[in-house]
């Protein structure tokens, strides 16, 4: 970057982040935003309790303690869709446009009525049936068109969730279209699952899919969660993670190895809703195109844990 004025110099570093406003911000809402974004932009570092011991004689012994612990903020390589509730930026309280806050452009349009609850760090989303859902677009936002996903690489989606009807199935995340595309989804089917992460993905229906299914009985209404699944278009594999740590599942599909795309095939891209409903709150959604590795999910719960218990 370069100022205007002669005088001044070139601008030397990176810039992660640029907002302007047409107003004056007040000094609760500069303080609202760093906080909000803190987490994706640096390491917070808190101290914590070592112990050393210096005796002297002939008894008397001084003990002190010191560490630091470091942990990092949101993982930002290969996130191209980011939305936050309780951030500005993202959401004003008002309208139907969640915007994505990575500047790729890929903001959410409200279809249908989804109530939004201000509180503070923990603002959110409702869904209570099939009626409303957040829209990001058609296949050509996210499919081999635009590169933003690969086929030869694969994608993780992350949201930050509260259940409340994991007796019935709730759509999260879905790209499914004329069975071809990818669903992200909680809760219960007949006997499938219950109570759990369900994953599905296909290129040809049932022909070539995988359908990675969790353990019953894993997730609790009234409980906040940060849910994320990667599927690794190389390995051909998907994986479940509950908060940061991987969850058991057994794998339902059928010849997942011949799988040939996964992510475009003309579906529209959308959070919740879809054909099978969605009950709960959402805090926040993240995409990435790439397959985050088991220490990067881990990552993003520490950093983000803090906001949600």
């Amino acid at each position: 970057a370069r100022a205007v004025d002669a005088f001044w110099s070139y601008f030397g570093g990176n810039l992660g982040q640029i907002t302007i406003y047409n107003r004056a911000l007040t000094t609760l809402e500069l303080t609202d935003n760093y906080n909000n974004t803190k987490t994706r932009f640096q390491q917070i570092t808190t101290s914590t309790t070592t112990t050393s011991t210096t005796t002297l004689a002939p008894t008397t012994t001084t003990t002190s303690t010191t560490t630091t612990t470091t942990t990092l903020g949101v993982v930002s390589n290969g996130l191209i869709v980011s939305l936050d509730a309780s951030n500005p930026s993202s959401y004003s309280g008002s309208g139907t446009t969640w915007t994505d806050l990575t500047g790729n452009g890929y903001n959410a349009t409200a279809q249908g009525s989804v109530p939004f609850t201000s509180a503070g760090q923990q603002s959110f989303f409702s869904f209570s049936g099939s009626s409303s859902n957040y829209f990001l677009g058609n296949s050509n936002l996210y499919g081999f068109n635009s590169n933003q996903i690969s086929g030869t690489v694969g994608i993780t989606v992350s949201m930050i969730i509260r259940p409340s009807n994991i007796s019935t199935r709730s759509t999260l995340w879905s790209t499914y279209a004329s069975d071809k595309g990818s669903v992200f989804e909680i809760g219960t089917l007949g006997g499938l699952w219950t109570n759990t992460l369900r994953q599905y993905l296909s290129d040809n229906g049932p022909i070539r899919s995988s359908d990675n299914r969790g353990f019953p009985n894993q997730i609790s209404n009234g409980t906040t969660y940060l849910m994320t699944y990667t599927w690794n278009f190389t390995t051909k594999t998907s994986t479940l993670y509950l908060n940061g740590s991987a969850i058991s599942a057994v794998e339902n599909g059928f010849n997942a190895a011949g799988i040939t795309s996964a992510w475009a095939n003309g579906a529209a891209y959308r959070l919740a809703g879809s054909q099978t409903g969605s009950y709960g709150n959402m805090y926040t959604a993240y995409v990435y195109n790439r397959p985050l590795t088991a220490g990067e999910v881990l990552q993003n719960y520490n950093a983000l844990q803090t906001r949600f218990g």
